[in-house]
């Protein structure tokens, strides 16, 4: 399972997402680990990953945001962000980040929202934090694989995706609109399974090696071809939630010994 938690950072308009968890599976519908990935990953590794969010990023608002009201899109909103899936670390400067308050309509819009839970009846809240890199072609490979993956969307500014992960609140109550959050309550995001799954992803694409770019090209969507690793993923209490609580037990523990 995978683990998050939050830590303000004082005076700033910035906020830290942590996550952590184990690797479950990769691409395809057999859900493995690509070949030539699999020097670096295995399921069942454990995965980190911590994006710093600045909260004051202003919200993009043309098309298709004027469509679809439950959505925000915050394009630079990522200021900073780090990963280690086993023993591979990247790190980048960059990213974006999504979200859905499903009160303002019938839930996340996809492709918009990939992996967002959709469809009639669905209430889920989500956001979403996607990290990139800007030397992502060259940092970061393995064999001819780099982190990272162009994706084509320039209304939406989807320039690059390096890794990214989502979160739900099945009862569709964690947002009271499209902000961005400076915090986020454990008890809404409690993982589960199958339509409301929370998970994380690295995007890595395949190189030709002797041009150094995509060895694959989509011809519809300008899209690289990529190969994914991903992780299951659950929210816990922040850093300092947890300090308290332990704060707490030792007390308890300390009373029960004087008595």
């Amino acid at each position: 399972m995978m683990a998050a938690g939050l830590i303000s950072t004082a005076g700033a308009s910035l906020v830290t997402y942590q996550f952590a968890g184990t690797i479950s599976g990769g691409s395809g519908p057999s859900n493995t680990i690509p070949s030539g990935l699999q020097s670096q990953f295995s399921i069942g590794q454990p995965a980190t990953l911590t994006y710093v969010i600045d909260t004051t990023t202003p919200q993009r608002t043309t098309s298709p945001l004027n469509t679809y009201p439950s959505m925000g899109y915050y394009p630079y909103a990522v200021d900073t962000w780090s990963l280690t899936y086993g023993t591979y670390t990247a790190s980048g400067t960059g990213g974006y980040a999504t979200l859905c308050d499903s009160t303002n309509s019938a839930g996340c819009v996809t492709p918009y929202f990939p992996g967002f839970p959709s469809g009639a009846g669905v209430s889920a809240d989500g956001v979403r934090f996607v990290g990139w890199s800007t030397n992502y072609m060259t940092a970061y490979s393995i064999n001819d694989y780099a982190l990272c993956n162009s994706n084509f969307a320039p209304e939406w500014d989807f320039h690059i995706q390096c890794s990214n992960v989502s979160i739900f609140d099945p009862s569709g109550t964690a947002f009271s609109g499209v902000a961005l959050p400076s915090s986020l309550d454990p008890e809404a995001f409690p993982g589960g399974s199958n339509l409301f799954a929370n998970n994380s992803r690295l995007q890595f694409t395949r190189l030709d090696p002797l041009t150094g770019k995509c060895a694959d090209t989509n011809p519809t969507t300008g899209a690289c071809i990529s190969q994914f690793i991903t992780a299951s993923s659950s929210l816990v209490p922040e850093p300092a939630t947890v300090a308290l609580l332990a704060f707490g037990l030792a007390g308890l523990g300390f009373s029960r010994r004087k008595q």
